[in-house]
């Protein structure tokens, strides 16, 4: 008995050592200048756009479509047997705030500036909320968030779900809308179906069919645009507080890659890999994950879109991870490659190091003014420089924008505010070797900032931490 006391209290100690060492970090607050306090905290622990920024974001909108009507339109909720949680249409989340559904906006612009504009949201329903807990509701608190009057946010009744009957107050401003208004509307991508003369968006397929609805309205002079030319252009600068978010996304998932690192192991699952990152990810803050991980081992490094992670790691593997933590739904996209045994061969090194060094040419090459192309060339030279051949070099493109959406909209040539991705690769299947390095990049006046530069990336940094949770 007292033996087994012993025992019980040496593991309870070493517990604790262990929980304590794997305990995530305090987390330093994003300032509360950069946001306002979720309406539903209970859902998601992130700062929600300020009322003002919400409302420069449909002026500078307004001032894009000069003369015409802007439209979102929720996200459909999955199914609940998908396993998905609900994540707002972009565009939709962008300019009201409102992340759940059904919620359309209706904007008109008259010479740049907004005429008028309604937000069209659900009314209490007890029944729902039993089921699924709260969403936004016409009234003061959605008022208040969005910074829209709570005289120009219309209750659609009808309908425990905002099924086809709560609809119709949006129906009737769109048809008073055509009588007066230009006949180019600007739509942002929902989908619908209008089945007999009527709209509804009770249907996961609401795309061309909010367009059947607008065009049945007057065939005879509807023209509809795309929002997302409009949208994209506005949303490829982040403001501070867009920014302070992508930080923390690339944080946390820094926090991610340190934790998995250090337990890579010979022997151990590629699912093993992606689960301790996943593990992080949940215990630090994050609302999801941005894009399906890729924890590719060996030959599977040489697959791009490789998302099986059933590989056992073996001892003279390197590793290819790109896997990110998406907060407050702004994304993250990063990715490391180290041999699992914490050691580089001369081989892997030597493309490890060439590939570090396209990657540190294209970072040095950017700044405004430059494009994706002009980094892709510095990239390029450097990494052949280094030893690497042509066939060698990614296929893929060098980099891409980051925001809402890990692909996020954006121009070719660089403005400050902007946020990138370089992720430059070499893939050389007939040695199972695939390496590539992606940091997220900001665009300041004068060049750029790595956001994820807390993420050992040198081959000393690498070989230093590989491991280092088993090692004596």
């Amino acid at each position: 008995m007292q033996r087994r006391t012993v025992v019980f209290l040496w593991l309870t100690i070493v517990t604790g050592l262990v929980s304590a060492q794997d305990a995530a970090p305090a987390v330093t607050p994003i300032p509360a200048t950069l946001g306002q306090e979720a309406p539903f905290p209970y859902r998601w622990k992130f700062p929600a756009p300020s009322p003002e920024e919400l409302a420069s974001r449909r002026a500078a909108l307004a001032a894009a479509v000069g003369n015409g009507v802007a439209i979102t339109v929720s996200a459909p909720p999955p199914e609940l047997s998908s396993g998905s949680r609900y994540k707002p249409d972009h565009d939709s989340w962008y300019f009201t705030g409102v992340d759940s559904d059904p919620c359309v906006w209706v904007m008109t612009a008259k010479d740049g500036k907004i005429d008028s504009e309604k937000l069209f949201l659900p009314t209490f329903n007890k029944s729902y909320e039993l089921w699924n807990g709260r969403r936004w509701c016409a009234g003061p608190e959605s008022a208040a968030a969005t910074g829209i009057p709570e005289s120009k946010i219309v209750a659609l009744s009808g309908g425990n779900f905002g099924g086809a009957n709560s609809m119709k107050p949006v129906e009737d401003h769109l048809r008073a809308l055509m009588t007066s208004n230009p006949a180019v509307w600007y739509l942002e991508g929902a989908e619908g179906r209008a089945e007999g003369g009527g709209l509804s968006i009770d249907t996961p397929d609401r795309g061309g069919m909010v367009k059947k609805f607008l065009r049945s309205i007057a065939p005879e002079k509807t023209k509809i645009r795309g929002l997302g030319g409009l949208s994209g252009k506005l949303r490829s600068v982040k403001s501070p507080y867009e920014i302070e978010l992508i930080r923390r996304a690339a944080w946390i998932t820094g926090e991610g890659f340190h934790d998995a690192m250090r337990h890579a192991r010979p022997g151990m699952w590629e699912f093993e890999f992606q689960g301790f990152m996943e593990r992080a990810f949940t215990s630090r803050g994050a609302t999801g994950v941005p894009y399906y991980p890729i924890a590719a081992s060996g030959p599977n490094a040489c697959i791009l879109h490789y998302t099986d992670s059933r590989r056992q790691m073996q001892d003279g593997d390197v590793v290819l991870c790109d896997i990110a933590a998406e907060y407050g739904y702004y994304a993250a996209d990063i990715t490391r490659s180290f041999p699992v045994n914490g050691k580089f061969t001369p081989r892997q090194k030597q493309v490890y190091e060439a590939v570090l060094a396209g990657q540190e040419a294209a970072a040095a090459a950017l700044k405004p003014g430059a494009s994706l192309m002009s980094l892709d060339a510095a990239c390029r030279d450097a990494m052949i420089a280094a030893g690497l051949k042509s066939a060698e070099l990614h296929p893929h493109g060098l980099g891409h924008h980051v925001g809402l959406d890990v692909h996020d909209p954006g121009a070719m040539v660089f403005t400050p505010g902007m946020v990138i991705t370089i992720e430059p690769g070499a893939y050389i299947r007939k040695e199972s070797l695939g390496i590539r390095i992606e940091d997220l990049y900001l665009v300041t006046e004068t060049g750029a900032e790595c956001l994820s530069k807390m993420i050992p990336k040198t081959v000393a940094e690498i070989e230093a931490l590989v491991g280092s949770a088993w090692r004596k």
